[in-house]
């Protein structure tokens, strides 16, 4: 936090208030505190981003679809679903009209649409993006990656949500597979995955278990 704390006082300095640099040090500053969970302070350092880059970039442009994913996914962290589902959607217009419906980058906007639904009780809605997001990284980062991994992960714990256990289980698995030949299995995330299959296998054998959740990237 020091460093980033420093490099944006040097830019701020050397390059003023409005340079894309000063921006980048906003946003990494928001990122290590939304680590932290200081989920109000990282608001603030990603909205000042935003004013930013709409100002240098314009609104059509990656860097500031960035920044808005980032403020959509924190809104989500404090429940604020309404102003959440807004800041994704224009992410993933920024991202859909000037990199493409086939980008790795407009999946992450499609999964993180997908937890917002999923959060709202919109299980087939959050079903229908989640499949999207796995179908672009299957294409354009190959069945075998983590990325692709955590779609399967997705699916399978809104299948879960909407009852279908013989569908969760199956996508956890290939999640799990994944997860085991590219993270290895002492990962946190291949932990995590066979943590939350064999919480599927309790609740086939009847056994009521507490929920497990989505891997969110931004």
């Amino acid at each position: 936090m020091e460093n980033y704390q420093r490099a944006l006082e040097i830019r701020k300095k050397t390059l003023g208030l409005n340079h894309p640099l000063t921006a980048t040090s906003y946003n990494n500053i928001g990122d290590v505190m939304t680590a932290k969970r200081n989920f109000d302070g990282a608001l603030k350092m990603h909205h000042r981003a935003l004013e930013i880059r709409k100002k240098t970039f314009g609104i059509n442009h990656s860097e500031t679809a960035e920044s808005y994913n980032n403020i959509g996914v924190l809104l989500q962290s404090k429940g604020d679903f309404d102003g959440d589902l807004e800041m994704l959607e224009t992410a993933l217009k920024i991202r859909t009209e000037t990199i493409g419906m086939s980008h790795p980058d407009t999946a992450v906007c499609y999964s993180n649409l997908g937890a917002l639904m999923q959060s709202k009780g919109d299980l087939d809605g959050a079903l229908n993006v989640h499949q999207r997001a796995l179908e672009i990284k299957k294409k354009m980062l190959g069945i075998n990656h983590p990325e692709t991994a955590i779609s399967y992960n997705n699916i399978g714990i809104v299948m879960y949500a909407k009852g279908d256990l013989d569908g969760a289980l199956k996508m956890l698995g290939l999640c799990l597979d994944i997860f085991k030949s590219t993270l290895g299995r002492n990962h946190p995330r291949t932990v995590e995955c066979q943590k939350s299959i064999s919480l599927v296998e309790e609740k086939m054998k009847g056994q009521r278990k507490k929920p497990f959740h989505l891997l969110k990237r931004k």
